[in-house]
């Protein structure tokens, strides 16, 4: 049960990263160099990629255990 705490927590972290990153993309893009911009975007796309992967393993254990 602890465990499972600890996940949400993380998960939620990153979810608000992920929300962060993408605002502060989308407000100065203009303003960033392109440097940070590649950076930021490979940042927001990795977040994008654990967050789903998260869904789809957590959507699977609870078909399997149930």
């Amino acid at each position: 049960a602890g465990a499972a705490f600890a996940v949400s927590i993380m998960a939620g972290s990153l979810e608000f990263a992920k929300l962060v990153t993408a605002s502060l993309l989308y407000q100065y893009w203009d303003k960033l160099n392109k440097i940070l911009r590649t950076y930021l975007v490979i940042a927001a796309g990795i977040l994008i990629l654990i967050t789903s992967a998260h869904r789809s393993l957590t959507f699977t254990i609870q078909i399997l255990i149930h």
